[in-house]
């Protein structure tokens, strides 16, 4: 009762029926343990992406490949974004000093810090939506998250939007010199990544 393909993996009764037979296939079998069994569940709130499929087998995978370990680059990247420019910005503040760089390079700053958390936020919930779900209802996964996690997948479209205004802002900044070749570098990378981890979930099907 209340299963389908696949049931003696998921099911102790099951696994206990097909034991007993397998010891003894002359015995009659033991079934008593289905009248325990509760009623089927059914799926009526999911919000579909073939992407969480692909995401689920790759945490269970090899995570030692090149396309985990881009994303860790990426990661880390965005990671000192978020913790670097707010935290020039608050150091400044604390000394009362005047930001050296104009009011448009300051803002372009600040849109790659929110881009990169957008990512890095969406990245992280939906790791933790995949696990709670497995706990959950393993099955799901094959189709995607429970609807409630749907407002979830507004985070990777608002990143994007940010990475198209984060290319031109890259432009510019090589354009009018805003920092040093070693700020244009670094501004350009953390640019970059959040331009490849746009690239990644949309690989993915995510979005």
């Amino acid at each position: 009762p209340a299963a389908g393909h696949a049931a003696i993996p998921y099911s102790e009764c099951a696994e206990s029926i097909m034991t007993s037979f397998l010891s003894d296939p002359a015995q009659a079998l033991d079934t008593s343990c289905t009248a325990e069994i509760g009623p089927a569940r059914f799926i009526t709130d999911a919000y579909m992406s073939p992407g969480v499929y692909r995401i689920a087998k790759l945490l269970q995978g090899d995570l030692v490949n090149t396309r985990v370990v881009s994303l860790g680059l990426i990661v880390l990247l965005m990671i000192s974004a978020i913790i670097f420019w707010p935290g020039a910005w608050l150091v400044r503040i604390f000394r009362k000093r005047q930001s050296p760089m104009p009011a448009l390079a300051g803002k372009a700053c600040w849109l790659s810090a929110i881009t990169s958390l957008l990512c890095l936020g969406f990245l992280l919930g939906l790791v933790l939506t995949i696990v709670r779900t497995a706990q959950d209802n393993p099955f799901l996964l094959g189709f995607g998250v429970p609807g409630k996690a749907s407002s979830l997948f507004v985070l990777p479209w608002l990143a994007t939007l940010g990475t198209i205004v984060l290319v031109v802002f890259t432009a510019i900044a090589w354009k009018n010199r805003w920092w040093s070749i070693t700020g244009r570098v670094y501004y350009s990378l953390v640019n970059f990544a959040c331009f490849g981890f746009v690239v990644w979930v949309t690989s993915l099907g995510l979005i």
